[in-house]
């Protein structure tokens, strides 16, 4: 069976949304190559909440081409700290059901301390074997993040025009 990764995003509206897009290993080049070509002179990563309207179109029409699946959480708590939480032990546990070996999480230096202690709690609870490595990137380091973020805000938005979407509310 071919290797699958994911990297996660989340969006803050609309309640709290973390998406992950799931993508074959061998797929991972080809994929980042067409999203470094889609930035713009002088930018370092896609941002989808700065993009224009007209330019999210044109994103989404390209990425949209790709092959990849999309995974969400979403939590309506009132805490930050608590909605990201239950959303990232719920994620990893599908992403785990997906077969997913590795997952790289946008860096959120906000909540990198509850990240780590997130992801240690899942390791020592959860011991899901598919899931070799959990990597936390800063987002202009991995082009596959910038596709999570543009899941993601598309997903916050209700627009399924990316890609049908595997959503689960917690709660």
């Amino acid at each position: 069976m071919a290797s699958k990764w994911a990297f996660v995003d989340e969006s803050k509206s609309n309640g709290y949304h973390l998406v992950a897009v799931v993508v074959h290993a061998h797929e991972a080049p080809s994929a980042r190559r067409l999203l470094r070509e889609l930035t713009l002179r002088g930018q370092r990563r896609i941002h989808f909440r700065t993009e224009s309207s007209s330019r999210r179109n044109q994103i989404i029409a390209k990425v949209g081409k790709l092959d990849f699946e999309v995974v969400g959480v979403i939590s309506r708590r009132k805490s930050e700290v608590a909605a990201r939480r239950e959303c990232l032990l719920r994620m990893l546990e599908e992403l785990a059901v997906f077969g997913v070996s590795q997952v790289s999480l946008e860096q959120d230096l906000s909540m990198l301390s509850h990240d780590k202690q997130t992801l240690h709690l899942y390791r020592d609870s959860f011991r899901f074997t598919q899931i070799n490595e959990i990597r936390i990137l800063e987002p202009h380091l991995e082009p596959l993040l910038w596709l999570a973020d543009i899941a993601a805000w598309t997903t916050a938005k209700g627009d399924m025009s990316l890609k049908a979407a595997t959503l689960i509310e917690v709660d």
